[in-house]
């Protein structure tokens, strides 16, 4: 799965992509689950979260193919109606920034 956005040229982007890389070398270590979406038999789509508390999951990481219409919106929601059960909170983490993460996570209605 390969989802290009300039992270050789920003410091955040690619330490986001060495984050990853490591989550994945370490899934098990770090207590994460996990899920991804095939599109036309390819991975388009992946989701890393963890939980924090009994009330908190903390989505770490959720990638999509930008490409796929509603794709993000998909990956979350199905992850979230399977894995998400008994926690009252779920942290999406910080939007570092960037208008379009930041507007997309306020459409959630955040509690804080």
């Amino acid at each position: 799965m390969v989802f290009h956005k300039g992270c050789d040229e920003h410091a955040s982007l690619d330490n986001e992509r060495k984050a990853i890389k490591e989550m994945t070398a370490h899934f098990s270590d770090f207590s994460l689950s996990g899920a991804f979406i095939r599109v036309g038999g390819k991975p388009s789509a992946f989701i890393f979260a963890q939980a924090l508390n009994p009330e908190t999951l903390v989505v770490h990481a959720l990638k999509a193919d930008a490409a796929v219409p509603g794709l993000y919106q998909v990956m979350l929601n199905e992850f979230l109606s399977r894995q998400a059960q008994g926690f009252k909170y779920v942290n999406l983490e910080q939007d570092l920034g960037e208008e379009g993460l930041r507007k997309a996570k306020l459409s959630y209605h955040p509690v804080g």
